[in-house]
């Protein structure tokens, strides 16, 4: 503790009252229509033409630049073209309320479809992907977006930054209450043409939850602008083994004092997974295969509704809530054969089904207060989050073993139901000598899941009350923030945080009639710092420290069973994991980015498989537990050029070293290896009107070692075309996947002595094809919220 004080001591004595002397110059860019311009660079230049100050907008077209008093150029560029500029004479805050870059509207044209190519951009503690422009995002869902994403795999029902553990997923700054499978389906249900770009914030600030050990992943949707109303209907169909198909559509409207934005989408359709899972023992070789088809129906809705109440304070209610079905036809045949000769001694078969049926509903209430005209204000939210999902699943399960042969029909039936309140209050004070932001949040979240098992051997169905379970679940969180940042000089910028999170937890299980506690309190701070050699060459180095608490679905010790002998439980005693990350990288001209990237985990948590003998029958369980140290060590570099006018060309290499020290008697004491992964995507444009567009993209991952798991080669080839006609107003667009199936890893780990080999495939093949209309006006604009309860959300199912 007195560690930390000084630090915050030292901190506040960096920024001294020596630096007050620094204005502030603020201001918006426009267009014609005065319709706001992001990622516009507004540079501030001395008289020896040294571009001393450089920041890019906001998705509001705001800039604010620190600087000393003196004469300088003001300028604005887009894509190396220098939109507007001004000699100012700086003795004081000025504020250019509104500055028109563009006179005419051909230009306008011309400078969209140039900021729609500028691909990546790099700030002090983010990486910026715009997927506006990606073909092979359109018509598709939030996933397909997410795999052409630099430094992201999707893979396996996980979402995960490429060399590094697990990660946070938000959607215009609110953290996803959601995990694994449910979060995948969340996802799938989000449009990507309503995508404006991704956030890859591998160390994110004091500001945000400290909760994703890698970091977070920001999904930002796209905003329409003011003074009009305006419609979207689409329309997706995709043919995988089984067809699926989506509507929907948004109203949004912006006049006045009111800004409203409705969307609503359904999705229904089937799909065909195969899992594939080998276990060699010692005489024994068991070959496990799943055929899965999962027929799914979606429906999610959102609301949000802005208010003025005066010219300084605005309120808000926002609403995000969803239905979903899914059931699974399942068939499993295990077959066992001799390990030496591969004869062939007996099978396990299994037939059956399983229904999963959730709701979700969040609503935050919000209201945005400016203190004065230099920036200053702060914001209250209250939020409210709940999430209800009940499995039923049916198995019958036969062993024709001619020396043991045994039957077992089964019901598993849970039900969860998730509830979070939290309130939260933050501070943005802009100062001349540094930018504070300061806060805090309190959270209180109840899980409550009620898990039983039915034997139905008999033809009765008798309740097995070893396999019975009510689990449940409370966390408290109490959070406080602190943050700083700060332009130092003409090419140095710094910002450093420190969040401190009290939180305290208590589990109760009856089936083992135990009670778990936690009470704990822990400090996570951030630092950035960047350095701007010239006007094309920018360095970063930053750390933050992150948590990673379990889902609450992996703390839930019911078992879930795939046949008579293969279940997984969770466990009511995982522990949260702590992971140190640090990163330095090197922006050129945003056309070249590389990184240098160190994680460390501590007591990390993840899936294991033990093996039992039990009545002369081999049970195989897979296990949750903290049980491992990892330490990542990686290189990524990215390159976005247009070779011309009409074909520009994207690719990212990554190069991986993982070390993995294990606390487990399962598996080995230490694991160690690289890693590596390419992808390029080509986009084309096709004739001069801009209207008709083309994409090929290909990634390749080398085979590699993540962990306790050797991960095969596997890739994929895609291409894809856009139309637009009717003005631009239609969107027609087809993409096929996978083209040639080769995107299917292979996973091979050890534990317990037993060397298994796990080969699952998702129906990553497919073709896709949208229609998209937009009628209306465009000029309209609805704020994102970020939800106070945005911790808890990321954990709430599976």
């Amino acid at each position: 503790m007195f560690r930390i004080t000084r630090i915050l001591i030292a901190a506040i004595l960096f920024y001294s009252p020596s630096l007050l002397a620094q204005v502030k110059i603020k201001g918006k860019v426009v267009d014609i229509k005065n319709n706001p311009i992001e990622f516009a660079e507004v540079l501030l230049i001395d008289n020896d033409s040294t571009a001393i100050k450089s920041e890019m907008t906001n998705s509001n077209g705001d800039f604010i630049l620190l600087t000393e008093v003196g004469n300088y150029l003001l300028q604005i560029k887009q894509m190396g073209t220098v939109l507007w500029k001004k000699k100012v004479n700086i003795i004081d805050n000025i504020d250019f309320k509104s500055i028109q870059v563009i006179e005419k509207e051909e230009k306008l044209s011309e400078v969209v479809v140039k900021t729609q190519k500028k691909i990546m951009v790099r700030k002090v503690d983010r990486l910026v992907f715009n997927v506006e422009n990606s073909i092979s995002a359109i018509g598709g869902d939030a996933i397909d977006a997410l795999k052409v994403t630099p430094g992201i795999r999707v893979q396996n029902n996980s979402i995960a930054m490429i060399g590094k553990s697990g990660m946070a997923v938000m959607i215009d700054d609110r953290l996803i209450q959601l995990s694994g499978e449910d979060l995948i389906n969340f996802l799938k249900s989000i449009p990507s043409d309503n995508i404006k770009s991704i956030e890859v914030i591998s160390t994110p600030p004091a500001k945000y939850d400290a909760q994703g050990n890698s970091g977070i992943l920001n999904i930002k949707l796209k905003k329409v602008l003011k003074d009009s109303w305006n419609t979207t209907l689409r329309s997706t169909y995709l043919q995988q083994t089984y067809p699926t198909g989506s509507l929907g559509g948004n109203f949004s409207y912006k006049k006045n004092k009111l800004n409203l934005l409705f969307d609503i989408n359904y999705r229904k359709g089937s799909a065909l997974d195969k899992e594939d899972l080998t276990f060699f023992y010692p005489t024994e070789t068991w070959n496990s295969i799943n055929k899965n088809k999962p027929s799914f129906t979606f429906f999610n809705a959102s609301l949000n509704l802005n208010y003025k109440l005066t010219k300084k304070t605005d309120i808000g209610v926002q609403y995000l809530g969803g239905l979903g079905k899914l059931k699974k036809q399942n068939s499993n045949i295990t077959t066992i054969n001799e390990s030496v000769s591969n004869n062939y001694l007996y099978d396990i078969n299994t037939i059956g089904d399983d229904t999963k049926k959730n709701n979700n509903s969040s609503i935050n209430i919000y209201s945005t207060t400016l203190i004065d005209t230099l920036g200053k204000k702060f914001s209250i939210d209250l939020d409210y989050f709940n999430f209800k999902e009940d499995k039923d699943k049916n198995f019958n399960s036969y062993n024709n073993n001619p020396s043991q042969s045994s039957s077992l029909i089964g019901n598993n039936l849970s039900n969860q139901d998730i509830s979070n309140y939290s309130a939260k209050i933050d501070f943005d004070m802009p100062y001349g000598f540094a930018d504070l932001s300061f806060g805090g949040k309190v959270s209180f979240t109840n899980n409550n899941s009620d898990a039983s098992f039915f034997n139905l051997t008999s033809g009765d169905a008798i309740l097995d009350p070893s396999q019975n379970n009510i689990f449940n679940y409370k966390e408290n969180t109490q959070a406080l923030y602190a943050l700083a940042s700060k332009k130092l000089g003409k090419k140095w910028e710094s910002k450093f945080g420190l969040r401190m999170e009290a939180t305290q937890t208590i589990g109760t299980s009856e089936i083992l009639n135990q009670t778990n506690k936690n009470n704990y309190i822990k400090f996570f701070p951030s630092a950035y710092l960047s350095y701007q050699l010239n006007e094309k060459n920018t360095f970063n180095l930053s750390y933050s420290r992150r948590v990673g608490r379990p889902s609450y679905w992996e703390m839930n010790p019911f078992r879930w069973y795939d046949n008579s002998n293969l279940f997984s439980e969770g466990n009511p005693f995982l522990q949260p994991s702590f992971t140190n990350n640090f990163q330095i990288s090197h922006s050129y001209n945003n056309i070249l980015n590389s990184t240098i990237y160190v994680s460390k985990i501590e007591n990390g948590f993840g899936q294991l498989s033990t093996f039992e003998v039990i009545d002369g029958q081999k049970i195989q369980k897979f296990l949750r537990l903290n049980y491992f140290d990892q330490t990542d060590l990686g290189f990524d570099i990215s390159l976005t050029y247009n070779f011309t006018s009409w074909w520009n060309y994207f690719a990212d290499l990554t190069v991986y070293y993982s070390e993995t020290n294990t606390k487990s008697i399962y598996v080995q004491p230490k694991f160690s290896g690289w890693g590596s992964n390419f992808t390029n995507t080509n986009t084309f444009t096709l004739n001069k009107n801009k209207t008709f567009f083309a994409e090929v993209s290909y990634f390749y991952f080398y085979p590699a070692l993540s962990g306790i798991y050797t991960i095969s080669d596997y890739s994929s080839f895609d291409f894809g075309i856009k139309i637009l006609s009717l003005n631009k107003k239609l969107q027609i667009s087809a993409n096929v996947y996978d083209v040639f199936s080769s995107n299917r890893p292979q996973y091979t780990y050890v534990t317990n002595g037993i060397k298994q080999i796990s080969k699952n495939y998702y129906d990553e093949r497919y073709l896709r094809i949208s229609l998209k209309y937009n009628f209306g006006n465009s000029d309209i604009s609805v704020k994102s919220r970020d939800l106070g309860n945005q911790d808890e959300k990321s954990r709430a199912g599976k």
